[in-house]
């Protein structure tokens, strides 16, 4: 089973799919972290393994810049209840990365949420988007 980000809208629903891939022993379930195969992410870890940035790392800020993550209909990229946001979507991946890269097991995570585009030109009226656009 491959799964997309994310895999879970928490700890409990993620823990139900390990669950569920303990009960088949004979399937692999696994998310599908694909910026681990980045030429330059591939570049990063080689730098970091051979000690580019010294003997040890204990804090990481992480700040991502990118276009709307919105459809142009309202889909569950728009609500934060269904796994929306740029932090469901984008927070994940840059854990792996830090694991990937070498960096130490992530122990905390921080981010101030905000959206800022709650509606579009065909996103309008009843439904509005409350996934988050913005984590700092």
């Amino acid at each position: 089973v491959l799964s997309g980000v994310p895999g879970g809208l928490n700890q409990g629903e993620c823990l139900r799919m390990v669950q569920a891939a303990q009960y088949y022993p004979s399937l692999m379930a696994v998310l599908a972290y694909s910026l681990r195969f980045l030429p330059s992410i591939v570049t990063m870890r080689d730098m970091v393994t051979r000690g580019y940035l010294g003997e040890s790392v204990t804090l990481v800020d992480v700040r991502i810049s990118c276009a709307s993550l919105l459809d142009t209909k309202y889909t569950w990229s728009c609500d934060s209840g269904m796994g929306g946001g740029v932090l469901a979507l984008l927070g994940s991946h840059v854990i792996d990365l830090l694991t990937f890269l070498k960096l130490g097991r992530v122990i905390r995570v921080h981010a101030t949420l905000h959206t800022m585009t709650k509606t579009t030109d065909n996103i309008r009226g009843i439904r509005q988007i409350t996934a988050d656009d913005v984590a700092m």
